[in-house]
C-alpha cells in the first residue's frame, strides 16, 4: 500500500486570511524520502525531520478545512 502527500498552498490576503492557491501543488509524487524529511512518514533513512507535526493550522482557508474531511484517513499533517 503507498502513501502519498496532500499538500495545501496558502498565502495571507490583503484581509490577513489565507488564501487557498488552487494552481500550486508543491509536493504531488510519491517520494519517501521527501515524506521522511518533512512529516517523519516512511522514514527508511532514518533522516531528522525539519519539525515535529503540528497538525493544520485552525486558521487554514475553508479549502484547506474541506479538502480535508477524510482525516480518519490521514496522519502526520503539519
Amino acid at each position: 500500500m503507498g502513501c502519498d502527500i496532500h499538500s495545501h498552498a496558502e498565502r495571507r490576503n490583503a484581509d490577513g486570511n489565507w488564501e487557498y492557491l488552487a494552481d500550486i501543488r508543491p509536493f504531488n509524487w510519491r517520494n519517501y524520502g521527501l515524506f521522511g524529511w518533512l512529516a517523519d512518514v516512511r522514514n527508511y533513512s532514518a533522516i531528522k525531520p525539519i519539525a515535529d507535526g503540528r497538525g493544520v493550522p485552525e486558521d487554514a482557508s475553508a479549502t484547506v478545512h474541506e479538502r480535508r474531511k477524510w482525516d480518519d484517513e490521514c496522519h502526520s499533517a503539519s
